[in-house]
């Protein structure tokens, strides 16, 4: 049995589970409604005694369990260790709200539950996650360890499938095409979203240089509730307004378990994806029924559309609620992602390797020394 189910077994039973040293938000845990699988699939190890707690961004699932693994081997003295991998912006709300309050659609806990451990580590694709963390005093500072890329991900018998990568023109003309159904990450809790916002932005930028409306959207402005006022031929807006509104575009809760189910039962052609997604349904499932398409190009400043130059994964340390007995493994943990070993999972799963600055130069937030209950690492 899952250990994590093993835990909802004894949670059931009435055990009370400690929290750290962290008091919850007066709006209450963070609310979420997700499918059984999703629990058992997402939620790893035993919190109540666990020698290190991970909220690993979404899509690293495709890596943890290698990663878990050489981590043990280096460091057995840490052998407990209970890791989430839901997207991370549902980490993040986790992390504000002192917890999490599951239910599951299925069988397994439908009345619910409240999960009030709290990480010893946080990582994320969003640098505006650290931001908000460090505003609430609750990290000084982060390491940059991996990149990825945007692609594609189609069925293997798709007519676009090992034609090449598409060219600008042709990748614009493909997603805002009304007929063309799209399984796309919810705009407000994955990470993955902003960089397809943005790659969304730079292609409509390519495709129109001289539409002064389009060349004037600001990619970084994040607001989903001023997609209508877009121009009418902004590709995030016929994606994530016209095409949701007609039922072109299916959101998702949980992209890199929800798209492959709706590539393979039809229901969406193509869904915007991590490229180690993909590898992972290949290399490490044996499942050759899904490839990807590339974007291939440059956008308006230079870098490459699918984001490899921009996707940063980051990772702290959350000081103000990681375990006094865990403090030494959190410190061994974020040094093990910067570590050969490690880098070497995670090109092999098709990440792409931090440069040697960022992996030995963290970005340290300013007057932060004044709250730090761990230091330098």
């Amino acid at each position: 049995m899952n250990k994590f189910k093993q835990y909802l077994v004894t949670l059931a039973a009435g055990i009370t589970l400690s929290t750290a040293c962290f008091t919850a938000s007066a709006e209450g845990p963070y609310a979420v409604t997700v499918p059984e699988s999703e629990i058992i699939s997402q939620f790893h190890g035993n919190p109540i005694d666990a020698d290190l707690r991970l909220f690993m961004a979404g899509n690293q699932f495709v890596v943890m369990d290698l990663l878990v693994a050489e981590f043990k081997r280096q460091y057995p003295e840490y052998q407990k260790i209970f890791y989430v991998t839901i997207p991370p912006g549902k980490e993040l709300n986790w992390i504000l709200n002192g917890g999490i309050e599951i239910h599951g659609e299925n069988s397994l806990a439908p009345q619910g539950f409240v999960l009030p451990v709290m990480p010893d580590v946080f990582t994320t694709v969003n640098k505006g996650h650290m931001d908000r963390l460090n505003q609430a005093q609750m990290i000084t500072r982060f390491y940059t360890y991996a990149h990825n890329r945007l692609v594609l991900m189609a069925r293997a018998d798709d007519p676009l499938a090992g034609g090449g990568p598409l060219d600008v023109q042709n990748a614009y003309a493909l997603l805002a095409d009304p007929a063309v159904t799209i399984s796309e990450p919810d705009i407000l809790t994955q990470g993955i979203e902003r960089h397809i916002w943005q790659m969304y932005t730079d292609i409509s930028k390519v495709v129109f240089p001289v539409d002064p409306a389009i060349q004037n959207l600001n990619g970084k402005m994040f607001n989903p509730a001023l997609l209508g006022d877009d121009p009418l031929n902004s590709l995030r807006r016929i994606v994530y307004h016209d095409k949701v509104g007609s039922g072109a575009t299916t959101l998702t809760s949980i992209h890199h378990l929800e798209t492959p189910e709706a590539l393979r039962n039809g229901s969406s052609r193509f869904g915007p994806v991590w490229v180690t997604e993909v590898l992972y349904q290949q290399n490490r499932l044996g499942h050759h029924d899904l490839v990807s398409i590339e974007i291939d190009g440059l956008g308006a400043d230079g870098k490459y559309l699918d984001r490899r130059e921009k996707v940063n994964y980051l990772a702290a340390i959350v000081e103000k609620t990681v375990e006094a007995n865990n403090k030494n493994a959190a410190i061994a943990w974020v040094g093990f992602l910067r570590s050969f070993e490690a880098q070497t999972i995670f090109q092999h799963a098709g990440f792409i390797p931090a440069s040697s600055n960022e992996l030995t130069e963290p970005f340290i937030y300013p007057n932060s020394s004044s709250y730090s209950r761990v230091g330098a690492y």
